[in-house]
């Protein structure tokens, strides 16, 4: 089971609504879903200033997350400047107008006040020295400040064995308590075969793109697709679809049911909103 990435939106202000929310919809409130990585305009949505953090208590353990919250209109007006500043430091990209047109809509058309990303599916596949949290908080910092934005972190080697298509925690044993209980619910896929070492690169960052890029998987140099590729029944590439996703995420028809039906792909709403990013 891969590990997602989860846009959802709520009355509660709350991170997690998924865990805070008694009556939570997923296919009203999760409007959008990835794997592995976070979409890129998804992080457009929020600003540093927008982190919380907040404590669960999932199955009698307790977890401290951390995570962006914020009201939908801030939400949407950070997108607007955000797109803007975006475009500047992903030069080779292209307009990303019509992408952020399409989140744009995509939120405009929920009636709930705030909008969260649930990220601890994420964040647990990072080794704990690699600080995925500070990672987060650079990226939101590096929309107001990128000059700020320098991060270092070194090569970690693990012992891991498979069982059930999840770490073996026994071989993990420096994974903070909040981390563990996370892997334990969320069934993290091995990373190697049983008596294997998994090695996790280091790496250094130095400018708001390259940690942007780390953090979205976004490899791509030249022109992005067209943002209405999906709808519009174009041609396209394993590659493309993928930039594509990197992008904007999955809705209910790219994740086979997993989340609402998108502006972006085909069989949702064509948007039925306004909000056009002027």
């Amino acid at each position: 089971m891969a590990n997602r990435a989860y846009l959802a939106v709520s009355n509660l202000e709350s991170l997690y609504p998924s865990l805070a929310e008694p009556g939570y919809q997923p296919e009203r409130q999760l409007v959008a879903t990835h794997t592995t990585f976070i979409p890129l305009l998804w992080l457009a949505l929020f600003r540093e200033k927008d982190l919380r953090r907040q404590v669960f208590h999932p199955d009698g353990g307790e977890i401290e997350v951390v995570g962006p919250l914020c009201r939908r209109e801030t939400a949407l007006g950070q997108l607007k400047t955000g797109l803007a500043y975006l475009e500047d430091i992903f030069s080779g990209l292209g307009s990303l107008r019509e992408y952020g047109m399409l989140l744009g809509r995509a939120l405009e058309s929920v009636p709930f006040d705030h909008v969260t990303l649930e990220l601890e599916e994420i964040g647990a596949l990072y080794p704990r020295q690699h600080r995925f949290g500070e990672l987060l908080t650079l990226a939101l910092r590096g929309f107001d400040r990128p000059a700020e934005v320098r991060f270092s972190c070194p090569d970690v080697t693990k012992a891991a064995s498979g069982q059930g298509g999840s770490l073996d925690l026994a071989g993990l044993g420096d994974i903070p308590p909040e981390i563990r209980i996370l892997l334990e619910r969320f069934q993290v896929p091995d990373k190697g075969d049983s008596g294997q070492v998994v090695e996790f690169e280091g790496f250094t960052i130095e400018t708001h793109e390259g940690l942007l890029r780390r953090l979205t998987g976004l490899r791509r140099q030249g022109v992005l697709p067209l943002a209405r590729l999906l709808l519009e029944g174009v041609e396209t590439s394993p590659e493309d679809l993928l930039d594509h996703r990197r992008m904007l995420g999955m809705g209910k028809f790219g994740s086979a049911g997993c989340g609402m039906e998108v502006p972006w792909e085909k069989g949702g709403p064509e948007a039925g909103t306004s909000w056009q990013g002027d």
